[in-house]
């Protein structure tokens, strides 16, 4: 039986051999040393998003890519698609 913290770490390796950066929770937490979130729901972090979004669109407008950004985090409804 394998506990979640060995999934987790399995996980994270496996992230990280894959060229993933790995950043520790609290420390991108709202309230942590180095915030990249608003609070502790925020489950996308919109500023690496937005940056990776620049670098395989640069010849979008800023104005576009912010936009697509929130579209994909903030969809206004959710549909599940059946099968």
């Amino acid at each position: 039986m394998i506990t979640e913290d060995q999934l987790e770490q399995l996980c994270l390796g496996w992230f990280k051999n894959g060229g993933y950066e790995y950043a520790h929770g609290p420390e991108i937490a709202h309230d942590g040393e180095t915030p990249e979130r608003s609070d502790y729901q925020q489950v996308a972090l919109q500023g690496r998003l937005i940056t990776s979004l620049q670098k395989i669109n640069s010849h979008l407008p800023l104005e576009t890519l912010e936009e697509a950004a929130l579209t994909v985090t903030k969809p206004e409804s959710i549909e599940v698609a059946s099968c």
